[in-house]
């Protein structure tokens, strides 16, 4: 979809734009520069910015266990917006 030296060796996969990024795992997808696919099923990213302000649906501090283990939810706890993963 765009983009310049890129490869995808992988049955339905795709790299949105960037550059030299190298798909070689079934269903993933790529956007970005210089991203190799890491597992299937999976969108590889350089970096990921999410605006607590609109994004977010979940403030304080949450009792262990409070989110599924996967999880992935913006921490505004002590105004840091720190990007989280629930194990």
């Amino acid at each position: 979809m765009g983009g310049d030296s890129n490869t995808v060796n992988a049955a339905c996969a795709t790299v949105i734009g960037g550059s030299g990024n190298t798909v070689t795992h079934n269903y993933a997808a790529v956007f970005g520069n210089g991203i190799n696919s890491a597992v299937a099923g999976t969108m590889h990213i350089n970096n990921l910015w999410l605006d607590p302000a609109t994004y977010n649906t979940w403030i304080g501090i949450a009792p262990p266990f409070t989110f599924a283990p996967g999880t992935i939810y913006v921490d505004v706890s002590v105004g840091n917006g720190y990007l989280r993963v629930q194990l």
